[in-house]
């Protein structure tokens, strides 16, 4: 009953997630910060277990545009399983947040708006998601004041999303199906 995620190292690592070094159970307060859908490996027979993703999440959902792998999770821990979090396993990838634009701003609201529905169905700690919200407005704030506008919007965006995604049961229609295009 043991799974295992890896941290993903991006492309461009200064836009990275701040992985934790050391090896550790992933549990309800730290899954954001261990398991990211590239790295997590899961046996299907878990996954089939809990009756797989929840389709209100994911990207073409018609609901919520993310959030599908903090759900599965969520789930696999809610039911017994063991998740564990393994950093000297490294799974590479491009990095997209690299890309600044209206676009790419658009989906980190999306991608915000089910992190705080996922928060909300799985009854997580609404102070943690706080300051989870107020990091991305605060890196908003400093990233506006550098004259980086579009970075500003992106932060905010996702800062907006989560709140909106928290108090909300359904996502606002704009944020249904958001693409991204021209991104290499």
């Amino acid at each position: 009953r043991d799974l295992h995620s890896f941290p993903t190292r991006r492309s461009s690592d200064l836009a990275g997630l701040r992985w934790p070094a050391d090896a550790q159970n992933i549990d309800r307060t730290n899954f954001f910060r261990t398991a990211i859908s590239s790295g997590v490996f899961l046996r299907a027979a878990a996954v089939r277990a809990i009756d797989g993703f929840n389709t209100d999440f994911g990207l073409g959902s018609k609901q919520w545009q993310a959030g599908e792998e903090s759900d599965l999770i969520l789930r696999l821990l809610g039911t017994g399983f063991t998740i564990r979090y393994d950093p000297s396993l490294i799974v590479r990838q491009a990095d997209h947040r690299v890309v600044v634009s209206k676009a790419m701003a658009n989906r980190h609201r999306a991608y915000g708006a089910a992190m705080g529905q996922v928060w909300r169905r799985h009854r997580l700690s609404t102070r943690q998601l706080s300051v989870i919200a107020a990091r991305k407005f605060a890196n908003a704030a400093v990233c506006a004041a550098k004259g980086n506008v579009g970075r500003s919007r992106i932060e905010a965006g996702f800062g907006a999303g989560v709140v909106s995604g928290y108090v909300r049961r359904r996502p606002p229609a704009k944020l249904i199906n958001v693409t991204i295009k021209n991104v290499a």
